[in-house]
């Protein structure tokens, strides 16, 4: 827990660059996801197209490679209620 403006995107992408994995980032609102975006464009060197966004705004088709294994690691950034709808 850390208040506002004290590094807690930046602490999710150390922990992301640091493990190596598939990383999926469930935020509040669309405009988190597009922080998030834009922060791992920013500060990694991690293939944009392996940065994927899921909102009512960015359902990016290509989120299949995200699990797939011959892709080294990918994002999926996502807000709570993309993840959650069954429609």
């Amino acid at each position: 827990v850390l208040p506002c403006g004290a590094g807690k995107t930046l602490v999710g992408i150390l922990a992301t660059v640091t493990i190596k994995k598939n990383t999926v980032v469930l935020c509040n609102s669309a405009a988190s996801v597009e922080q998030w975006y834009n922060e791992y464009k920013n500060w990694t060197n991690i293939d944009p197209n392996c940065i994927f966004r899921l909102t009512s705004k960015y359902n990016e088709k290509s989120e299949e490679k995200f699990w797939n294994s011959e892709m080294k690691a990918g994002v999926l950034i996502a807000t709570y209620s993309m993840i959650t709808y069954t429609g």
